[in-house]
């Protein structure tokens, strides 16, 4: 959990690999325990890996404005 956007990343280029190249991966981003900082990181790295977009995931249906704003917005 100390690294988000490297775990996204990562996480996404694997699962990419692993799956036919017709087949969208979509990565559930999590919109909780981090900072809007890191929860937006993580949104990044679901878009520099080239994932199908994203969706955040919080049990509780609670979301910080700020994660729908851009990484640099969010600091």
């Amino acid at each position: 959990s100390a690294n988000p956007y490297e775990v996204i990343y990562r996480s996404q280029i694997e699962a990419m690999a692993k799956v036919p190249s017709t087949t969208l991966v979509r990565p559930w981003l999590q919109a909780y325990w981090y900072s809007a900082y890191e929860m937006v990181q993580q949104k990044q790295a679901a878009n520099d890996a080239g994932s199908a977009g994203w969706m955040w995931w919080n049990a509780g249906g609670v979301y910080e404005e700020a994660i729908f704003l851009t990484e640099t917005a969010a600091k």
